[in-house]
């Protein structure tokens, strides 16, 4: 049986495997049959987590679970690594935090590491000894670059890097294998390496509000991608090959400077929303008419004539239309 310790929210509380919840009020009672160690009221814990943590944790092997979100700490001291079980570790909201210290890198059988909105300017290198690690949350800190032994995390599965100050993805993103979900939204980043659509496991990607110029040449071979999100970039052409993604059932492409889209893309038929408004495009290719289950937005371009089959399907269609003000030309097929 694994146990959950969480201090967020002012209260106390465990989790067993069976949802056994065991209330502030029985907290100790209950929870010193498996571990030794005397608790404190949440305020004293709350001020005095290093000094706590050293005299009372060193004992606690059985926690699987830690939440110590929105704590004040400044530091983590190396008594940490007594968790010797410890699987899932949240850190999030602690502003003072502004380094991975080896003795989290030291929890060689963690999981899943939340270390969200902390004042974290760089990664240390040795966080590639959490062999482990399948989730890694480090969005709202203002990370710039990811060192290299980022790279060697390959058990990974998703990584959450949003609003911080990053401008390059390298190339060794390619020894990611596992990897499901990307998320690098607010960056700064202009390219992203071709060794990304070597992902084969990836299904969801979103790069929205960055530099982005191009798609990477191959985006076509990620074909169990789900979810891609580019919007708010500076994309001005998307490959043919994007047609490809047939397991596509987001597709966000707006606010960039596209002024052609793919003729086939009506291949991408689960579709469920297609979004390429306030680009530059001026003819949308027929075929798109196809996409009879998708909802499409597409207002902000330039068209200057627009073609359109299956027509009585789509009766926000005159909206969407009616801003788009170069329209000259408008030819229904029924």
């Amino acid at each position: 049986m694994k146990y959950e310790l969480d201090f967020n929210d002012y209260s106390y509380k465990i989790l067993t495997d069976n949802n056994y919840l065991i209330s502030k009020n029985n907290f100790k009672e209950h929870f010193t049959k498996y571990i030794s160690g005397d608790f404190e009221l949440y305020d004293l814990f709350r001020t005095n987590f290093e000094k706590y943590i050293e005299n009372n944790f060193e004992n606690y092997l059985l926690i699987s679970h830690l939440n110590l979100t929105k704590m004040n700490i400044k530091s983590i001291p190396n008594t940490i690594t007594n968790f010797k079980s410890l699987q899932i570790l949240n850190l999030n909201y602690n502003i003072m935090l502004r380094e991975i210290p080896d003795c989290i890198c030291d929890l060689i059988h963690l999981k899943i590491l939340h270390y969200e909105e902390n004042n974290l300017k760089t990664i240390n290198p040795n966080i590639k000894n959490l062999i482990n690690l399948k989730e890694l949350y480090l969005s709202y800190n203002s990370i710039q670059q990811l060192p290299l032994e980022f790279y060697e995390l390959i058990n990974l599965k998703k990584i959450t890097l949003v609003s911080n100050q990053i401008k390059i993805i390298d190339k060794k993103i390619e020894n990611l294998k596992n990897l499901e979900s990307i998320y690098l939204q607010y960056n700064h980043i202009k390219t992203l390496p071709e060794e990304i659509t070597t992902l084969k496991n990836l299904k969801y990607l979103n790069i929205e509000h960055n530099n982005l110029i191009k798609f990477p040449y191959n985006l076509g071979n990620l074909l169990h991608l789900e979810k891609l999100i580019i919007n708010n970039n500076k994309i001005v052409e998307i490959p043919d090959n994007i047609c490809n993604l047939t397991n596509l059932n987001i597709l966000l492409i707006y606010s960039n400077t596209i002024n052609k889209l793919p003729d086939d893309l009506d291949k991408l038929n689960k579709l469920k929303l297609f979004n390429f408004s306030i680009n530059q495009i001026k003819l949308i290719p027929i075929k798109i008419s196809n996409l009879i289950n998708t909802n499409i937005k597409f207002y902000g371009n330039s068209f200057e004539e627009f073609t359109y089959k299956n027509f009585e399907r789509y009766n926000y269609l005159t909206f969407e239309l009616t801003k788009n003000i170069h329209l000259k030309k408008l030819n229904i097929v029924i």
